[in-house]
Formats: structure tokens, sequence, C-alpha cells
């Protein structure tokens, strides 16, 4: 007997889960400030959830997953991307 996937989580499910996840950062003391390139080393530490960082850093989860993008697409500022690792290939999945 082959294993079963897990359930996908239904549209309204993913929506609730973002709501919240939202509402548990929203008042971010650092909301707006410039990435250090401490903070953006550990936004990139892929062990680490969307909201954990968010949570660790006083960021938004929205910030941190705005950061990550720019990081994998190489559209960071030259002065942040030369202090960070290079993103993954795209080939590659992480």
């Amino acid at each position: 007997m082959a294993p079963q996937s897990p359930a996908r989580k239904s549209r309204k499910e993913r929506a609730s889960y973002t709501q919240r996840r939202a509402q548990r950062t929203e008042k971010a003391p650092m909301k707006g400030a410039r990435w250090s390139p401490d903070d953006a080393r550990t936004a990139l530490d892929m062990s680490l959830s969307v909201p954990e960082v968010a949570l660790r850093l006083g960021r938004t989860a929205a910030a941190v997953e705005v950061l990550r993008a720019r990081w994998r697409a190489g559209q960071l500022s030259s002065a942040l991307a030369d202090q960070l690792p290079p993103p993954p290939s795209p080939g590659l999945k992480r």
C-alpha cells in the first residue's frame, strides 16, 4: 500500500494561517528599519521558519519573506549582498 500524502490545506485555512502570522508580527519594533548584515544572515537561515525569524528579530513576517525573495533573486543592495552568502542556485531546492 502506498503512503498517502498529507491533505492540502484549503484556501480558507491558508488565509487564516497567513492572517494569524501577520497579527503576531504586526507590531514589530524594527518595522521599516534597514536590515543589518547580522539580522539578514539570521533571516536567511532556512532552518528557521519565517514567523520564528520575524519574532526573533522584531520584524514582520512579510519583511522576512521579501528579504528572502530578493536574496534568491539576486536583488539585494550591493552593500548588503556583499556581506551575505550567495543565494542557492536556481535548480537547487533549499
